[in-house]
């Protein structure tokens, strides 16, 4: 079951409120069979309405479909679907930076 929180609003003033920007996470890519393939911590570097950016430490693909958990301090986590929608390598070091479109419909869980 999803917690209902005011995550769209909150956004909406996300400018004058830095620290929604900084969420915690818990990422893992599921195989079509439901197998996980890989699975990670990270934060958020931004987040929107319409998805975020996270560093990761498994290289992910265009159009990998991610189960994100996002870990707000004011309560239970928000489970969400998101699509890798850009890569980019961080220098010489097995760490990626993605951005990460989430799937139209799991806002429906909020108010």
């Amino acid at each position: 079951m999803h917690q209902i929180i005011n995550f769209p609003e909150a956004l909406g003033r996300r400018q004058k409120n830095r620290s929604l920007r900084k969420v915690n996470l818990i990422y893992t890519k599921l195989s079509e069979k439901g197998a996980v393939l890989c699975m990670g911590n990270s934060e958020t570097l931004d987040m929107g309405r319409g998805g975020c950016s996270f560093k990761v430490c498994h290289k992910l693909a265009l159009g990998d479909l991610l189960e994100i958990e996002l870990c707000f301090s004011t309560g239970a986590p928000l489970e969400i679907q998101g699509k890798v929608v850009w890569l980019k390598k961080e220098g010489s070091s097995e760490t990626w930076l993605a951005g990460i479109e989430f799937i139209a419909g799991w806002m429906s869980h909020l108010t």
